[in-house]
């Protein structure tokens, strides 16, 4: 998926909202790394850039606190996700998105194991469109 910044407002989006918002023109393509997984701006859908190592140390560590907190906590929805891809997902389903784009990276086993452990014990319950 491409993904543009709007460096006026320095926003990130998906292909589709630059498009559909009529800003893709103005915008530049983006394919930065960055310290924590991306989000487009307008409709949340995850947009898959690179993690620099900061990145990935992030996303080991959201896995971590979902695993100490248990079922109830990974099952809750949390309402600043209330719209857009996330609407209605569980917090674990979020996660989820962030362990799987993990897959691209070198991991130690020991960190492998835990995402593996993460992605079998959140199986997602719905598709995302």
């Amino acid at each position: 998926m491409n993904v543009y910044l709007d460096s006026e407002a320095c926003e990130l989006y998906c292909e589709d909202c630059a498009c559909e918002k009529g800003i893709a023109e103005r915008c530049e393509l983006y394919c930065g790394e960055s310290d924590c997984p991306q989000h487009c701006e307008s409709c949340d859908r995850p947009l898959g850039n690179e993690l620099t190592n900061d990145g990935v140390d992030y996303v080991l560590a959201h896995i971590r606190d979902e695993l100490r907190s248990g079922q109830a906590a990974r099952n809750a929805v949390h309402g600043c996700y209330d719209k857009g891809y996330y609407a209605g997902s569980r917090h674990c389903e979020i996660v989820r998105d962030w362990a799987e784009q993990l897959g691209g990276y070198s991991l130690d086993d020991r960190d492998e194991r835990l995402v593996d452990r993460y992605l079998n014990i959140t199986e997602v319950k719905h598709a995302k469109g």
